[in-house]
This record gives structure tokens, C-alpha cells and sequence, in this order.
């Protein structure tokens, strides 16, 4: 053996020896150690778009309790926030990791997070561009679920085309048979809710309380659509 060959091995097994050292020191198994390194160095799975850089926290610690709590951590945070790409990245990670079984639950909850928030800005771009053939589908209700009859109304009352709260199918069918001057389109396009009365806020309010996103949107995305703009025309109403 050479020299130069002696000294690379010496130094190799120096620095296991020490490894092991600091293994005890904060009680950690060897072999689970070796085993979850050798399982991240050999893995093929690299998360798409996903910051590659280990946070601080992950870093400073091992095992598979240790990845659990900071992952779990990074989605509540990821979550609190609202942002789509926080929480799409953050499951990447905790799938990377393997932990998706410790993180059952809040894996569901993150997932639901984004699916209704993808579907809500679906629903805002089409109130956007809304088209005849929207009102059109939910006009040809005969006898329509509970969830877009009420929904409807709102529409109606916020809008200023009606005040009855107990108004029937038949009559919001023909408000939405309306044309020119006095249709449903040009009402929304002209809408500002700065001008309009707190207290009719507050009807529409007590109206949809029960009323979802989710609940609407099973019904027809044209519900949903309805019903996202007006929550957002009361959203500051307390």
C-alpha cells in the first residue's frame, strides 16, 4: 500500500470514528443514521420546481421523527399563508422525504387548500368573462337545488333588482331573461359595492350562511361562480 494511500484511509476512518462520537452524544443509532443518508444520497426522486437547499432546522437534525416534525412544520407555515406555491412545494418535500404517512391529515387538508383555491380563481376569471351560455344553463333549471335558488336571490338582492327574500324560481328565471338596459350582465358590470347599504350585505349574508364554495360548485360551476363574486362583494362586511 502506498503512503499516499495509507493517509487517505487513515484520515477516512478518522472521520467515521468521530461521526460516531457525535452519534452518541446526541443519542442517534449509527445504523439508523447511515441508513437514511445512504436512502437520500441514492434516491432518484428530486422534487419539480422545489427550492433545493435544506432549511436550517433539517440540517441541525436526524432521524425519521426529526423530518416528520420539520416537514409537518414547513406545511402549517406554508398553510397559514395561503400561497399556492408555499404548500405545492412543501408536499413535494414531505413526499420526498417518504413521511406522507405520518402526515396523513394535513397532507389532505394542504391538498384541499389548493384544489379550492385553484377552483376559486378558476371561478373569478370566468365572472370576469362571464358568458350568456353561463346564465343560460342555470336559467334552464326547472326545479333548481336549494343551493342555487338561494345563490340566484342573493345575486338579485345585492344586486339591487329585487328585495323580496322569499322570492320564487319562476321570478328569478325571469330576471335572468332580462336584456338591454335592465339585464343581469350590464347589473354586474355597473355594480360597486361601495354603493351599496351594509344592511343589504347583511341579508345576503344570513342568506348563504351554510352556503360553501364546495356546496356551490357541486351543484355547477356556474353557482360557483355566482357565489365567489358575492362573497367577494361582501367580504368586508362585519
Amino acid at each position: 500500500m502506498s503512503v499516499g494511500r495509507y493517509r487517505i484511509e487513515k484520515t477516512i476512518s478518522r472521520f467515521y470514528r468521530e461521526i460516531d462520537e457525535i452519534l452518541d452524544a446526541v443519542g442517534v443509532s449509527g445504523d439508523e443514521f447511515y441508513q437514511d443518508l445512504h436512502a437520500f444520497t441514492s434516491s432518484n426522486e428530486k422534487p419539480t420546481d422545489v427550492q433545493q437547499s435544506e432549511s436550517e432546522e433539517y440540517k441541525s437534525t436526524s432521524g425519521h421523527a426529526a423530518r416528520v416534525g420539520c416537514r409537518k412544520s414547513e406545511l402549517l407555515d406554508a398553510t397559514q399563508t395561503g400561497d399556492i406555491t408555499k404548500l405545492e412545494n412543501a408536499i413535494a418535500w414531505i413526499e420526498f422525504d417518504g413521511v406522507q404517512a405520518d402526515l396523513r391529515n394535513e397532507l389532505f387538508d394542504a391538498k384541499s387548500r389548493i384544489r379550492n383555491e385553484k377552483d376559486i380563481k378558476r371561478v373569478h376569471r370566468a365572472m370576469i368573462d362571464l358568458r350568456p351560455s353561463v346564465v343560460s344553463e342555470l336559467r334552464s333549471y326547472i326545479k333548481p337545488p336549494p343551493v342555487l335558488h338561494t345563490i340566484m336571490l342573493c345575486t338579485f338582492i345585492l344586486l339591487g333588482m329585487t328585495d323580496e327574500s322569499n322570492l320564487g324560481w319562476n321570478e328569478i328565471r325571469c330576471l335572468m331573461r332580462r336584456q338591454g338596459k335592465a339585464s343581469l350582465f350590464r347589473a354586474i358590470t355597473q355594480f360597486d359595492r361601495r354603493d351599496v347599504h351594509k344592511n343589504r350585505c347583511r341579508r345576503v349574508l344570513k342568506l348563504l350562511d351554510g352556503i360553501d364554495f364546495r356546496s356551490a360548485v357541486e351543484v355547477s360551476e356556474g353557482a360557483a361562480i355566482f357565489y365567489e363574486w358575492l362573497r367577494d362583494m361582501t367580504r368586508d362586511v362585519s
